[in-house]
């Protein structure tokens, strides 16, 4: 009697549905990290908290095959991260930069006087106090431009790679005939219509929601 009671409480153990598990993915407590990193973002608009909120969503997914009563809630939480995510990359990409205008690495400095300084010299080595100041004004307006031109670049990079990481999410995370679901979640977003457009599209193209 107690080995079957022993035998019984294993296999209870052994057949507890995969999205209970945290050690295998769907851990909840990664979803609520995702969130605390969005937030910080939004906060300091520095890009490391965002790409830690995609790492955190994808430990946070649920395999395929998990099953139980809460799955399409917990579902629906990681998506709802995911989306949030996007908005943030879409809220912060400037629509107008240009890849091709790169910051310079080494400023020349104004000819002072009939004296021409290298490049990268330090502005106290110009006696000209209006040079100087011209010059340290063109060293503040390119430090701006790299650090924006670098946001950019890093920011399109991301959006790429969570581009796919949704994709793959939902791939893994949505069986046929849950298409609508997926769809009233991309609704009640903040996305705009063409960006939901495009994310649903993207699933169509690998076969997904035909």
């Amino acid at each position: 009697m107690i080995l079957l009671v022993v035998l019984l409480a294993v296999t209870s153990v052994l057949m507890k549905p995969t999205w209970a598990q945290e050690d295998k993915g769907g851990d909840m407590s990664q979803v609520q990290e995702a969130a605390k990193h969005v937030q910080e973002f939004e906060r300091t608009k520095s890009l490391d908290p965002l790409i830690q909120a995609v790492q955190a969503l994808v430990a946070a997914e649920p395999g395929i095959d998990a099953l139980g009563s809460t799955y399409s809630q917990h579902r629906q939480q990681i998506g709802q991260e995911w989306l949030a995510v996007i908005h943030d990359i879409d809220q912060n990409r400037d629509p107008h930069f240009d890849p091709s205008d790169v910051p310079s690495v080494n400023l020349i400095p104004p000819t002072a006087k009939g004296v021409t300084y290298p490049s990268g010299v330090d502005p106290n080595a110009i006696p000209d106090a209006k040079v100087r100041a011209k010059y340290v004004k063109q060293l503040d307006e390119n430090k701006q431009k790299t650090q924006r031109f670098e946001f950019q670049h890093r920011l399109r990079r991301l959006d790429a790679r969570v581009s796919e990481g949704f994709q793959n999410f939902v791939m893994r995370a949505y069986r046929e005939g849950e298409w609508s679901e997926l769809e009233s979640l991309l609704t009640q977003s903040n996305l705009t219509l063409t960006r939901r457009q495009d994310l649903l599209d993207r699933n169509r193209r690998v076969g997904f929601g035909k």
